[in-house]
């Protein structure tokens, strides 16, 4: 393959599945770039988060009814106290963030994407 040609495989795959695997195994085969957990650490990294808590965000999509208290700008429970959680990150804010990371990855070329909607 011409060095200078960027192609972007994207593996969507269940929980369980081995798709991580399989994505580091081709990966490896390839000499390709693999991007999995790294985005999660790049964006704990960035948002001084522990990676724990942007891996359960990342695999998190928030309800209907939690998206329409948002944009209505009502708030939830946290609102009604005034009791602001411990750590935030916005589903726009994470989704942005992980959009850049993979746009970055692309821009090498020759790379695998894991999940995330690569």
């Amino acid at each position: 393959m011409n060095p200078s040609t960027k192609s972007i495989l994207t593996i969507s795959h269940l929980y369980g599945s081995g798709g991580s695997l399989i994505a580091r195994d081709l990966g490896r085969r390839l000499h390709w770039t693999v991007g999995d957990k790294e985005i999660v650490h790049q964006i704990a990294s960035q948002q001084q988060m522990p990676e724990e808590y942007v891996d359960t965000k990342d695999e998190r999509v928030d309800s209907f009814v939690e998206r329409m208290v948002g944009f209505l700008g009502i708030g939830g429970f946290e609102a009604s106290y005034k009791i602001l959680p411990p750590l935030e990150l916005k589903d726009i804010q994470l989704v942005r963030m992980t959009r850049t990371i993979i746009e970055d990855v692309a821009k090498e070329g020759q790379a695998i994407i894991v999940g995330r909607g690569g």
